[in-house]
């Protein structure tokens, strides 16, 4: 399949004579992070085609010390109808193959047309990065005329895949790094006064909780402040550790608005 996508992006290319087009594209590799040892890591390539219809894009993505794989290549709502096909090179690289067999285009505009899923290694250097740098990027525009192109490189940054609470979240990426709250292990929650409040228990299910708990397993947020209910204090103002007298002047201060005096932001 991978050699038959090359043949024809190949025929694709001199199907008609170069000709120099003057209109530009630009391929951009976007960051992207994973665990030591982890797959299912996902990027994006996006194209920025202000000006022309696209046919065919082919690229290699190479990152230089090859701690990173994929032959996973997925199409985006840019690139619907379109084939892709990812095969991984000796030399620390992914060739990207982009092609339609029905007529389709990828349309003027700027966004991802390419997902790369990316497995790290288990030798991949926790906490440092790595260039992803396209190379040797080919690009047809509908009538099979090759367009000059130019490319944005991105980064890769392999992360820590410790795990103190044993949830299956690494401390990473985990909103309560220190209370589970993942696939492997929970936390007891309730609700109180309309918000989720950890209660310390820990559970694999909702079982494991007093009635009118559940176990969040799903490193829940259900204020969307960027810590996990399993850990969150509602009553820690000023985002340290503890709830003390500092929060207290703090709350103090607050004490009395309503919407008919200095009303808050959410009334």
């Amino acid at each position: 399949m991978a050699k038959l996508m090359k043949v024809l992006f190949i025929c694709l290319l001199v199907a008609v004579p170069f000709t120099n087009v003057q209109a530009q594209v630009i391929i951009t590799v976007v960051n992207g992070s994973g665990a030591v040892g982890s797959s299912g890591n996902v990027i994006d390539v996006t194209l920025s085609n202000p000006s022309e219809k696209v046919r065919a894009v082919q690229l290699d993505i190479c990152d230089v010390d090859d701690y990173l794989t994929s032959s996973i290549c997925e199409t985006t709502e840019r690139s619907l109808g379109f084939s892709c096909v990812g095969t991984e090179l000796d030399n620390g690289c992914v060739r990207v193959t982009l092609i339609t067999f029905g007529g389709e285009l990828i349309h003027e505009g700027n966004g991802p047309i390419v997902t790369i899923v990316y497995t790290v290694s288990p030798s991949a250097p926790e906490g440092e990065c790595r260039e992803l740098n396209p190379q040797n990027e080919q690009v047809a525009n509908e009538n099979a005329i090759p367009l000059d192109s130019a490319s944005a490189l991105g980064e890769f940054c392999f992360l820590s895949n410790a795990d103190n609470d044993t949830d299956g979240i690494p401390n990473t990426i985990d909103n309560c790094p220190e209370n589970p709250n993942g696939p492997n292990l929970g936390t007891c929650v309730k609700i109180r006064e309309g918000l989720f409040v950890g209660m310390g228990v820990i559970c694999t299910e909702s079982g494991d909780c007093l009635g009118d708990e559940l176990c969040d397993l799903e490193q829940l947020d259900f204020d969307e402040s960027g810590v996990g209910d399993a850990c969150e204090c509602r009553g820690n103002f000023d985002g340290d550790s503890d709830i003390d007298g500092n929060d207290a002047f703090i709350f103090k201060l607050g004490f009395g608005r309503s919407s008919l005096f200095n009303p808050c932001p959410s009334n």
